[in-house]
């Protein structure tokens, strides 16, 4: 994957274009050809070997055992390749780091080992809150401040959360969490939960709709428990849970490489 983590460790994505095109000029190295030898004086003497001994038996073993050198030789460099990221890894600030989940926290968190999604779920009054994050889809993207400038890339988690009315129509809202706040982008309403159809009228883009009315939606959010701390949280729980799944999936694909 591209992790949320080599983001935030820019310094071995750095080494990692090098380390790229270290293992591409190796390999071309491996798919020169030897020029045939121009020499054609003992054909007849060559053909009569053909026929009575097994040069060409002789000659194929002789060339997988070279192709198994060369293969061995690739899979080497690209083991120590993966062995130097997975030590640059375990000596980041980032390896083995604990989130604690605080004691105010309104939601409850939903993550298995192993998987790219972590979800957080909440009762609220008739109301089913979640948010639900893909790992695989956080990145660090350039904010905005109040002139309309750029500011330094920082790190984001785009996230679905629903508001499930009754258990049976819902807001959907796609969102953006940054380190201080939680953005809305997106506003969809559904049928159900699991509806992949929406109503008949799918109403503007949520940046069209009247500034008020977008505040106000943000409000909605944070009576519900989507407020910066939570973005916080969530936000340092994505980076700790994405590296420790970086450093197993290194490890896994190391694995397999050594069969």
């Amino acid at each position: 994957m591209a992790p949320f983590y080599s983001v935030l460790r820019s310094a071995s994505r750095r080494a990692s274009p090098f380390a790229v095109r270290a293992i591409d000029s190796s390999a071309a190295s491996y798919g020169e050809t030897v020029a045939p030898n121009p020499i054609r004086n003992r054909l007849f003497l060559n053909s009569w070997r053909r026929c009575c001994s097994p040069p060409v038996q002789h000659f194929s073993t002789a060339v997988a055992a070279k192709k198994k050198k060369k293969q061995s030789s690739y899979d080497d460099h690209l083991i120590r390749i993966i062995n130097s990221e997975i030590k640059c890894a375990r000596e980041s600030e980032l390896h083995d780091c604990a989130v604690d989940i605080p004691d105010g926290l309104p939601f409850k968190v939903e993550d298995n080992v192993g998987e790219r999604f972590i979800e957080l779920k909440r009762g609220y009054q008739n109301e089913v809150i979640k948010i639900k994050v893909d790992l695989q889809n956080a990145r660090c993207e350039a904010a905005y401040d109040d002139n309309d400038k750029d500011i330094e890339p920082q790190p984001s988690i785009p996230v679905v959360i629903t508001v499930l009315k009754h258990n049976v129509s819902c807001l959907q809202f796609d969102a953006i969490v940054l380190p201080d706040r939680i953005c809305i982008r997106g506003l969809k309403l559904k049928e159900s939960e699991s509806s992949e159809t929406q109503l008949a009228y799918t109403g503007p883009d949520f940046s069209d709709l009247d500034e008020s009315l977008q505040k106000c939606f943000q409000q909605y959010l944070e009576a519900r428990g989507l407020t910066s701390s939570t973005a916080i949280f969530l936000l340092e729980y994505a980076i700790s849970k994405e590296t420790k799944e970086y450093l197993r999936w290194l490890g896994t694909l190391k694995k397999i490489i050594e069969i």
